[in-house]
C-alpha cells in the first residue's frame, strides 16, 4: 500500500497536511520540514529526526524514539513528537498552522 505513495506525500499524510509542514522563520519566510527516520545498525529501534532547509544550510533536529511497525506510524510518531516537544519553537520559529 504504501510502497506507490511519493515520500511527500506520505510525509503529509504522517503530519496530517502539507501545511502543518511549513513554519515561518522570523523574517517571514516559510520552510518546509520533514520527518526522517533512522535505525543504526546495533538494535531495533527508529529514530527521528525533523530536518529541512534554512540558509542553504540542511539542519537536522533530533526528535525521539519512533519505533513502529511501519513507515507511516513511524513517521506520524515524529510529527506528534516534533510539535509536543515543540523542537521548532525552541529555535525561535512558528508553525504556519499556529500563527494564522
Amino acid at each position: 500500500m504504501l510502497n506507490n505513495i511519493s515520500k511527500d506525500n506520505l510525509q503529509n499524510i504522517a503530519a496530517g497536511s502539507f501545511r502543518e509542514r511549513v513554519f515561518i522563520i522570523p523574517d517571514g519566510r516559510k520552510v518546509v520540514a520533514s520527518v526522517s527516520i533512522k535505525k543504526f545498525s546495533r538494535g531495533l529501534q527508529h529514530w527521528g529526526y525533523l530536518q529541512f532547509k534554512f540558509d542553504k544550510k540542511s539542519q537536522v533536529i533530533y526528535i525521539g524514539k519512533v519505533t513502529s511497525d511501519n513507515r507511516l506510524d513511524s513517521l506520524k510518531i515524529g510529527w506528534e513528537l516534533a510539535k509536543e516537544r515543540k523542537v521548532i519553537e525552541k529555535k525561535g520559529f512558528t508553525w504556519l498552522s499556529v500563527s494564522e
